[in-house]
């Protein structure tokens, strides 16, 4: 998802390395970014990788919510609105765009 993310919003991922820490299926989130590192809960593994949606909003959020924000928590919107575009831009680009609309 990284590389086709950098393909998508045409940047590189600038913030080096990217990690994923998968927590215990108690995690209160599906998952939570932040810059280098991803906690997913367990209970996203899906064995046919039907949960991947997850996975790739939160990378996403390296360029909308981490690399560019709003300024007030009024416009919140935005981060999330441009994640879930982008997020829908890359499982298209790898899946097939009929499946950017599910």
């Amino acid at each position: 998802f990284l590389q086709g993310a950098c393909r998508v919003v045409r940047g590189p991922y600038i913030w080096g390395s990217y990690d994923l820490l998968v927590t215990p299926t108690s995690f209160a989130y599906g998952g939570m970014e932040n810059p280098n590192l991803t906690f997913f809960s367990g209970s996203l593994l899906a064995g046919d990788r039907s949960l991947t949606t997850t996975l790739a909003h939160e990378i996403v959020h390296s360029w909308a919510g981490n690399l560019v924000t709003n300024a007030l928590w009024k416009d919140f919107w935005l981060n999330e609105g441009f994640t879930r575009y982008i997020e829908r831009r890359i499982l298209g680009e790898m899946h097939g765009e009929g499946y950017r609309g599910l």
